[in-house]
């Protein structure tokens, strides 16, 4: 009798969630317009590698929300590794020389790739794409869209 009971009080549940799930209400196309333009806002937020660091440094949990899933331009980096298969690059902070912090850059197509033979170790460079992951001791992940 007791799990008759219960099993109705899940089944009315489950409706409610199934009927509540397909009422559309006016609000949704608002947030949805208002998160497409919030993502617009944040596209190609320009900033610069040495501040990443240095923000990085200071709390890596308040870089990963500032930076993380966000689409940037980021400018003075100096290329520091060429993977030989073109799997990634890593640029770095011309200000911080001996440190393992860097930007791991990860080509989201085969044309991003191709850059990867136009430029030299060493050389500046200012890099597209999203930030995937933020670590306290080895720097950014990135999904790499173009290298200038």
């Amino acid at each position: 009798m007791i799990k008759k009971v219960l099993l109705g009080i899940v089944a009315v549940f489950f409706w409610f969630g199934i009927i509540g799930s397909c009422i559309h209400d006016g609000n949704y196309s608002s947030e949805t317009s208002q998160s497409v333009q919030q993502k617009e806002k944040q596209k190609n937020l320009i900033v610069s590698i040495v501040t990443m660091m240095n923000d990085l440094k200071r709390n890596a949990m308040v870089a990963s929300d500032t930076y993380k899933n966000k689409d940037l331009k980021i400018v003075d980096c100096i290329v520091s590794d060429i993977e030989s298969s073109g799997e990634y690059i890593s640029v770095k902070s011309p200000t911080d020389e001996y440190s393992l912090a860097n930007i791991l850059c990860y080509p989201v197509n085969r044309n991003v790739k191709k850059q990867f033979k136009r430029i030299q170790v060493g050389q500046m460079v200012t890099i597209y794409g999203q930030i995937t992951d933020v670590g306290e001791i080895l720097g950014y992940a990135m999904d790499l869209e173009k290298i200038e």
